[in-house]
């Protein structure tokens, strides 16, 4: 791990920033997921997504934040071989499971 005093700092695949007075953090993804790796079964895939989106609520720093991350997220997913079922249908039980709706824009 390196740690360096500045205007931002990154912890393992977390970057975080100081923009003028505001936090501003996002979770560094790679595109390297591989939809089926020897071992795992499909329910570890299920915990890894939920998990991730998860961290992902608790580590950014707003809703917009949050959303670009997802996105991001799925996209990676996508070009990793996972189905668009596979995605939406994680989705849906992360809505379901926390009671809210991804998709709805919150404006302030």
């Amino acid at each position: 791990m390196d740690i360096e005093y500045g205007q931002q700092i990154n912890i393992q695949n977390i970057h975080l920033e100081n923009r003028h007075g505001q936090l501003y953090s996002t979770m560094n993804t790679s595109s390297v997921l591989l939809p089926y790796v020897t071992g795992y079964s499909k329910v570890k895939y299920q915990q890894w997504f939920r998990s991730t989106l998860i961290r992902l609520m608790q580590l950014c720093s707003d809703y917009r934040d949050f959303t670009r991350q997802r996105i991001q997220m799925e996209i990676h997913c996508l070009i990793s071989g996972y189905s668009n079922e596979f995605i939406e249908s994680e989705l849906e039980k992360f809505n379901r499971y926390f009671n809210v709706d991804i998709y709805q824009v919150q404006v302030n």
